[in-house]
């Protein structure tokens, strides 16, 4: 690896890595979520489409705005409590 702000030689490979540290990660859950965040594309759901939303549980909600202070969606749950999705991926939300 180069320093920051070093240069790349001719004969070194050019590749960065992310380390976690801590105890039972979630690796399918940390390679989805950088998935979803490696290109812009489309969000599956539209605002006013019904979600279920990961709050420790799926709970029913609605899109209410998407690219909300940089999360993919911002849901009101039925309760009235306003959650975000920070990417979309269906371990934060899923279809209704």
């Amino acid at each position: 690896f180069a320093s920051a702000g070093g240069q790349w030689k001719n004969t070194e490979k050019r590749e960065s890595a992310f380390v976690f540290i801590g105890k039972n990660l979630s690796t399918e859950m940390l390679k989805a979520g950088f998935e979803a965040c490696r290109e812009m594309k489309e969000l599956r759901f539209s605002i006013g489409t019904n979600v279920r939303a990961n709050v420790g549980t799926y709970k029913l909600g609605k899109v209410i705005d998407q690219w909300d202070s940089g999360n993919a969606y911002r849901i009101r749950l039925r309760d009235g409590k306003e959650i975000f999705a920070p990417v979309d991926i269906n371990e934060y939300v899923r279809a209704a």
